[in-house]
């Protein structure tokens, strides 16, 4: 591993409140939750989830994933947030893979960004590892089997339910609508 990619690791778990519960993410102001059952639940993040100046929040949007959404621009680390220009031209999505256990930071997600206009000349959608670079690297796939593979995710993201991703599809005509 990269002595910076340690470090940017080790700086997520100490900024990362690593204590939240399934039950308390779903209720954090900025989520919304489109699907829930016993082995997966899909999410939108939206804007209340990133850039909030309740900490608590901030905190909780931050807690399954080092994509690090929420987090602060960091110059000692060379982090900076692409969250601001994410949101306006994505809508941010998180799949998560819940096992046995009970803490946020425990759960396995699949990020997923769509464009909020639709792109002509190329996917609208991108797919993203949990694991993220420092600073503004931005790791996705356009490919949801070549970032599970990349990502070395869980086998099991091979059998999202088409429930999920009928939910999914959906919610994204409604944002693009309501936008």
């Amino acid at each position: 591993m990269k002595k910076e990619n340690k470090f940017f690791k080790e700086w997520v778990n100490r900024n990362r409140n690593s204590n939240i519960t399934l039950d308390e993410f779903i209720n954090t102001d900025g989520v919304t939750k489109l699907y829930k059952d016993n082995k997966f639940m899909l999410m939108r993040l939206n804007e209340k989830t990133t850039r909030n100046e309740n900490i608590q929040t901030i905190r909780n949007g931050a807690a399954s994933t080092e994509l690090c959404l929420a987090f602060p621009d960091d110059k000692k680390i060379n982090f900076i947030n692409p969250i601001d220009k994410f949101l306006k031209n994505f809508f941010i999505y998180g799949i998560y893979l819940i096992k046995e256990y009970k803490k946020m930071h425990q759960i396995e997600v699949l990020g997923v960004s769509v464009f909020k206009n639709k792109k002509k000349y190329h996917p609208n959608v991108r797919y993203h590892p949990p694991t993220q670079g420092p600073g503004a690297n931005d790791v996705y796939y356009t490919d949801i089997k070549e970032c599970i593979i990349k990502g070395n995710m869980d086998n099991k993201f091979y059998n999202i339910p088409v429930k999920v991703w009928d939910i999914f599809n959906s919610d994204i005509k409604k944002q693009r609508k309501n936008k």
